[in-house]
């Protein structure tokens, strides 16, 4: 019974280190691809604006 406790608290640090780990890289990637698309939307934003008061202007 001890043994089974204690190779439990083994995997659970292990899950927790690596899991962090693996977290941490998921997070970045999600946080890159969030960033992207706010980029992308706001260049196109910016292209519609443009498009809108070159019409104003015109």
């Amino acid at each position: 019974m001890e043994v089974l406790f204690i190779f439990l608290f083994i995997a659970i640090v292990f899950a927790i280190y690596y899991g962090n780990s693996i977290l941490q890289i998921g997070i970045y990637k999600l946080i890159s691809n969030v960033k992207d698309k706010l980029e992308n939307t706001v260049a196109e934003q910016k292209e519609k604006q443009g498009q809108t008061d070159k019409r104003e202007k015109l």
